[in-house]
């Protein structure tokens, strides 16, 4: 209940911040991100029975404040350069198309909000994009991008609550999270020819991808898994402690389960 309340008050703060149809871009990384954000700053937003447009009935919604307003600036940019990237990878007319008439209005704010930010974002896309050309194949190289970009939103949101844990769990995170996606894509960037560290000229289809290369793959996400944990260890989490130690300890681990027995991401990774 208390981690649905801060998705559904991400959610609420979309609406406020950048209009209502903006809202279907509320997902579970930027929820974890808020959820992070409050506990490393020991701030607990204020809880309160709402309804919504989405829900008649009422439950627990954390209250729009700061930290929530600027998670959700985070997620603006972010979606803004990850449907360029989809639109250079030859994602559908509908993508590109949501991209240009939802996005360009609420990103030009949110770039106005926070420049440094955008700055940041629009590097490290760079760096994926000539990645990606070059075709390269290195994991530790093509996951990097991503992996520092995760990083590098985790200090600018906290500032002076910002340590070294913090930096190795949200890179490793990054690393998880782009290797995730790797994975479950593979058949679709086989068929649209886009790049994907994983593809080879053997590749036939994903069920025998994964039977044939489960044991490396569950390595390399178990080696990237456990480092998560052991920087979450040193982390302290005054707030929703219970609810960040589960997503770590078990929604993690069963996402990469769920990913390696075929199961579709649809995104939702945490």
């Amino acid at each position: 209940a208390e981690y649905r309340a801060y998705y559904c008050g991400v959610c609420k703060t979309i609406g406020h911040r950048y209009g209502q149809l903006p809202r279907f871009l509320t997902n579970y990384d930027i929820t974890f991100l808020s959820l992070l954000m409050h506990s490393v700053a020991d701030k607990k937003p204020d809880m309160k029975m709402e309804s919504c447009v989405l829900s008649p009935v009422k439950k627990m919604i954390a209250k729009r404040e700061t930290m929530s307003e600027l998670a959700v600036d985070v997620n603006i940019i972010l979606v803004h350069y990850k449907a360029e990237d989809d639109s250079a990878d030859k994602a559908g007319i509908f993508k590109r198309l949501a991209a240009k008439i939802l996005l360009a209005r609420r990103y030009k704010r949110a770039k106005r909000l926070h420049p440094d930010l955008d700055g940041i974002m629009k590097e490290a896309f760079h760096r994926l994009s000539v990645l990606e050309k070059e075709n390269n194949k290195s994991v530790d190289i093509m996951a990097d991008p991503f992996a520092g970009l995760m990083r590098d939103i985790a200090k600018y949101v906290l500032g002076d609550a910002y340590t070294d844990d913090i930096g190795g769990l949200m890179y490793n995170l990054g690393r998880w999270i782009y290797l995730i996606d790797a994975i479950d894509d593979i058949e679709d960037d086989f068929k649209k020819k886009n790049h994907n560290v994983f593809l080879t000229d053997g590749f036939k289809d994903k069920k025998t991808f994964l039977e044939e290369n489960q044991k490396d793959l569950e390595f390399i996400l178990m080696s990237v898994y456990n480092r998560i944990v052991e920087y979450f260890k040193n982390i302290p989490t005054p707030v929703s402690e219970g609810v960040i130690t589960n997503l770590i300890w078990y929604g993690l681990l069963q996402r990469g389960r769920d990913i390696l027995e075929g199961a579709t991401c649809k995104k939702t990774r945490i």
